[in-house]
């Protein structure tokens, strides 16, 4: 009689003499007369199973790259440790400046409210890897600590300013409120400014060449008289006050 040498199969199971090869998993078969040993039978039972599937999601969590650099900057994966929550009294034009040099998105609330968040890698044992992101805008009841999320954050200066969140834990988008993001107020800004330096320039050009004299004086000849009448009709219905 022979048997199978797979351990994943039941050794006990024999075959005839005519068989080589396992009918399940084609492994060779061996003698029972040959003096081999039989392998072990493997028992799977409940805790095995848990144990196992452990085993996996500890082995999925290590293959999560922990920061992945993207072009909108670097993309954390990992789990919250720590959350610090800061509000401020700024003015308007302390957050408009805030927001062009600093990077801060402009919050249309009265407070500015700040958020320091550490993300920690997902490790079997113990985290190998922390960073620390700030978030601008109303985060509150949306994150807490040992949540799994996914952050897209942008290096600016000292700090990593956060753009976008999305917590794994409950499968939902964080999102801040009703804020304008910085990038909006510099693209304002740069407009303006190129509109303003344009128009300068454009009436620097008109004086040299002589020509805003003549629409000077074509603008005034244009509403002059109308200066006249509006004038003389204004002191008439003054004088007409005065004498009631």
């Amino acid at each position: 009689m022979k048997y199978c040498t797979n351990p994943a199969c039941d050794p006990t199971f024999l075959y005839g003499e005519s068989r080589t090869v396992c009918p399940f998993c084609h492994t060779r078969l061996a003698n029972t007369s040959s003096g081999q040993t039989r392998p072990a039978t493997v028992i799977r039972t409940a805790e095995n199973i848990a144990m196992e599937m452990d085993e996996d999601i500890h082995r999925e969590e290590r293959l999560f790259e922990f920061a992945k650099t993207t072009w909108k900057g670097v993309r954390y994966h990992g789990r919250i440790a720590e959350i610090e929550r800061h509000e401020v009294f700024n003015s308007k034009w302390h957050k408009f400046f805030n927001a062009l040099f600093r990077g801060e998105p402009f919050q249309l609330a009265h407070q500015t409210s700040e958020y320091t968040i550490r993300i920690e890698s997902i490790q079997e044992d113990y985290p190998t890897e922390v960073a620390d992101v700030c978030l601008y805008g109303n985060y509150l009841g949306r994150m807490h600590v040992g949540d799994e999320v996914e952050v897209d954050a942008k290096d600016l200066g000292n700090r990593r300013i956060g753009r976008s969140v999305y917590n794994h834990t409950t499968c939902s988008v964080v999102r801040p409120g009703l804020q304008i993001p910085a990038g909006v107020i510099r693209i304002l800004v740069f407009f303006i400014a190129f509109t303003a330096i344009s128009l300068v320039v454009e009436l620097f050009n008109l004086i040299r060449s002589g020509a805003i004299l003549q629409g000077i004086v074509a603008i005034v000849s244009l509403i002059l008289p109308f200066l006249i009448a509006g004038g003389i009709l204004w002191y008439l219905i003054r004088a007409l006050f005065r004498r009631e």
